[in-house]
């Protein structure tokens, strides 16, 4: 059953055809990846066939200004690492999710990898800041 209608879970069909197609992008030794946002919150997913096989990997940046989940689920009642884990329990394709701090994604491709790097912001609202990253790398 589908629980967003404006993302893939509402184009069933769709996404099992656009997948298919990846898995024969892997048989001929290419990689597929996806690079999305929208949700404001920092994912890194496989992306799998029903039967599980992956084939490829999507890179999902979040936002700088704009809150994600945390607009949703307040820290204080909802700890983010606890919101996060908790996703990544229940999706098995979910290899990485921030649901709290905000920043923006840089990608590089090579042929023999891509790399995302999350580069989180310490302030929003201020013109004084640091930065800390967490990297992620398909090799497909």
């Amino acid at each position: 059953i589908s629980y967003n209608f404006d993302s893939w879970d509402g184009y069933p069909d769709a996404r099992d055809r656009l997948l298919a197609s990846a898995a024969g992008l892997k048989a001929a030794g290419k990689k597929f990846v996806v690079l999305s946002g929208d949700s404001h919150n920092a994912w890194f997913n496989k992306l799998t066939l029903s039967d599980g096989t992956q084939v490829g990997a999507e890179f999902a940046g979040m936002s700088v200004t704009s809150s994600g989940f945390e607009g949703v689920f307040p820290p204080a009642a909802f700890p983010p690492a606890t919101l996060a884990g908790t996703i990544k329990a229940l999706v098995d394709d979910i290899v990485y999710n921030d649901t709290s701090r905000r920043g923006y994604m840089l990608i590089t491709v090579t042929p023999g990898q891509t790399k995302g790097e999350y580069v989180y912001v310490s302030s929003v609202t201020g013109s004084s800041y640091t930065t800390s990253v967490d990297a992620l790398t398909y090799a497909g």
